[in-house]
């Protein structure tokens, strides 16, 4: 058995595994980061710590419904990052038997970022791989903005 944290993406349910969450909070000043990916929103200062702010929303192309907008701060092997959600729904336990590779394309994400579906009874959910959300390009220029946010503060 596995434990996911379930947050809601537009119109669809993600989940990703609990043991890269480290916290949940609301938004905080964010620094710019220029020339980045429109869903890279920039940098955030966590107890000390330069973090990649990151839109799923727009990485993934769903329109945002900011009403209960939450940041997750999730572990990834290479760094830390913060993903900005519409709404954390649960904490929610999957058999393995509920965990299903993904298809090749499932609703217009690439399956590279996914890790699988869950499934409990009628619920569908997408499993991310919070690793690869963030191209290793993307996560040097971040890395260098990160360092040059933290100077200046």
């Amino acid at each position: 058995m596995r434990s996911f944290l379930v947050f809601r993406l537009g119109p669809e349910e993600f989940a990703a595994d609990i043991n890269s969450v480290v916290e949940i909070f609301k938004s905080q000043k964010t620094h710019e980061v220029p020339e980045s990916k429109d869903y890279i929103v920039g940098v955030i200062s966590i107890r000390g710590q330069v973090v990649a702010l990151v839109d799923l929303r727009k990485r993934f192309g769903l329109e945002p419904s900011p009403n209960k907008e939450r940041t997750v701060l999730v572990k990834t092997n290479t760094e830390p990052l913060a993903l900005i959600v519409d709404e954390v729904i649960e904490i929610l336990d999957l058999e393995d038997e509920e965990i299903s590779r993904p298809p090749a394309i499932f609703k217009g994400l690439s399956s590279e970022y996914l890790e699988g579906l869950g499934q409990k009874e009628d619920r569908v959910m997408v499993i991310l791989d919070l690793d690869r959300v963030v191209s290793a390009e993307e996560t040097l220029r971040l890395d260098i903005a990160g360092n040059a946010a933290q100077q200046t503060e």
